[in-house]
């Protein structure tokens, strides 16, 4: 612990709060926020490498970022239902699929930080969905580019709620 100038002990991980660091992360994370939007991805797999930059412990970054993912998901989930988009039998199988899987690997990870008395396991699972997740964007970027003649309707403003996409 460090003591500061006004008498706060400061952990070792946690932010310190100065002129320049109130203007410059709440920009960050607005920048973060934008770009999640605009590449239709939940803010937490954005913010949590952020964080985790700005210096914030590896679990309470996992944490954080596993929360902002609950309600972009959620809210997601709720839009397209109510607008019509989502059958109700494919959603309970995804709500339960996801809800087992996330699960066991809350459980596996837990255990597996136990065994190791590692909290980089939190670091490394971030960094493995973020792998996973370039690589499926990927993939559906150039399967949708070979399913479509001509490139130039690729760059065409269409409807966010187009399901003949």
């Amino acid at each position: 612990l460090e003591n500061e100038e006004d008498g706060h002990d400061y952990h070792c991980e946690e932010i310190r709060w100065n002129a320049v660091n109130t203007i410059r992360y709440p920009l960050l994370c607005s920048l973060a926020g934008v770009l999640a939007g605009l590449f239709g991805v939940g803010g937490g797999i954005i913010k949590g490498p952020l964080m985790l930059e700005l210096g914030v412990e590896p679990q309470v970054a996992g944490a954080t970022a596993s929360t902002m993912i609950l309600f972009t998901s959620a809210s997601a989930a709720v839009s397209f239902q109510v607008f019509g988009l989502l059958k109700g039998d494919y959603g309970a199988f995804c709500f339960i699929l996801g809800f087992s899987c996330t699960l066991l690997g809350q459980v596996a990870i837990q255990r597996w930080m136990q065994e190791t008395k590692r909290p980089s396991v939190t670091v490394l699972s971030i960094g493995l969905v973020l792998a996973i997740s370039t690589v499926l964007l990927v993939m559906e970027m150039i399967g949708h580019m070979a399913r479509t003649e001509d490139l130039q309707k690729l760059v065409l403003p269409t409807s966010l709620c187009n399901i003949n996409d």
